[in-house]
């Protein structure tokens, strides 16, 4: 099973160099909304946990089905006083992707800092449609 944890991610990005990672991920964003259909990309509706005890929190996970090849699930905390109390980020992430095959788990990402780094190409991405 590949692992990709927060020191690996970081490594790539210092790399490839910032820009350049979030243009092409942009890129890569877009190709995926103008290719992928529901024949072959399934994203059943995001679920999950909201608690207040023992700290106000969310849990959600977000599961895609590539039909053929993958199913990836990527689970998100949202935790506001965690930069406070805990001095944790308040949004932490992984993803986990599993064959299709024999439903072996083939990856573990540590997903943080890929989700702020989508959350900057998908609004790069808006902006650049709506401008047009």
């Amino acid at each position: 099973m590949l692992f990709l944890g927060h020191s690996h991610i970081t490594e790539v990005v210092q790399t490839v160099g910032l820009h350049r990672f979030v243009d092409g991920l942009t890129s890569r964003m877009r190709d995926a909304l103008l290719t992928s259909s529901p024949e072959t990309l399934e994203t059943p509706p995001r679920d999950g946990f909201h608690y207040v005890t023992p700290t106000s929190g969310l849990i959600e996970w977000m599961p895609t089905h590539d039909r053929g090849r993958a199913v990836g699930v990527k689970t998100v905390a949202y935790h506001p006083s965690n930069p406070q109390d805990r001095r944790l980020p308040t949004v932490t992430a992984s993803t986990a992707v599993y064959d299709t095959c024999g439903g072996r788990q083939i990856a573990l990402v540590d997903a943080t800092l890929l989700t702020a780094l989508r959350t900057g190409a998908a609004s790069a991405l808006a902006t650049s449609v709506f401008a047009q």
